[in-house]
């Protein structure tokens, strides 16, 4: 057994955390300076964009294969709109807050397109999750 395997999973959790946490405090930063949220928007979402466009290019055949209304989803519910919401309520709350309500309505506002927009009922357990969150 490859004893260094369980430190790359450490070390990946702490740099999604540390890179959340980043981008939490740098949204608050900038929208109570100088930015505004659709500034930092075009920031998190346009420049990330164009470092991937090699890599979306190259997986051009399996993102063409995503049914559109998946697609559709998923930027509409992870991409652009959901940061100009959050960046958008910066302005007003503590990072501490962002980092609360981000986290805990991820899951639960997802559970909620699914079900609404797919007819995807989450199973008991997982409703107890989301009510517990």
């Amino acid at each position: 057994m490859n004893r260094s395997l369980p430190w790359t999973g450490v070390l990946a959790a702490l740099a999604t955390a540390l890179i959340g946490s980043g981008w939490q405090i740098a949204s608050r930063h900038g929208v109570t300076t100088s930015l505004g949220p659709l500034e930092l928007a075009v920031l998190r979402y346009a420049i990330p964009a164009l470092v991937l466009l090699p890599v979306a290019w190259a997986s051009r055949a399996v993102l063409c294969s995503l049914p559109a209304r998946q697609g559709l989803l998923l930027v509409l519910g992870g991409g652009l709109p959901f940061g100009l919401v959050v960046m958008a309520g910066a302005q007003w709350a503590p990072a501490a807050h962002m980092g609360v309500f981000v986290a805990g309505s991820v899951p639960l506002f997802t559970a909620l397109g699914g079900w609404w927009l797919d007819g995807e009922r989450p199973a008991r357990s997982r409703c107890l999750g989301l009510a517990l969150m």
